[in-house]
């Protein structure tokens, strides 16, 4: 995460430990791997929070699998409120 991005990114990444910064122009992060994520208060995820950058944790095996063959295609986000 070390990389500035000349236009507006969603990165999508498997692994993440928590200490990365967010790179410049970078609009989203979706971290595809469910099973090993940072904590809310993670340095990630606080400096995603300060800079409106969206950062999701996908958990659904399907969806992983279909967000990986995205990777360099443009794509659009949108997001849907589920209630418990």
């Amino acid at each position: 995460m070390h990389n500035n991005y000349e236009r507006r990114t969603v990165l999508l990444c498997e692994r993440i430990n928590g200490e990365e910064e967010v790179p410049n122009n970078v609009q989203a992060i979706v971290l595809v791997d469910g099973t090993d994520y940072p904590d809310v208060l993670a340095h990630v995820s606080v400096r995603a929070r300060n800079l409106k950058v969206m950062f999701v944790v996908v958990f659904d095996e399907a969806k992983q699998k279909e967000l990986l063959s995205l990777n360099g295609k443009h794509i659009f986000l949108t997001t849907e409120n589920h209630s418990v």
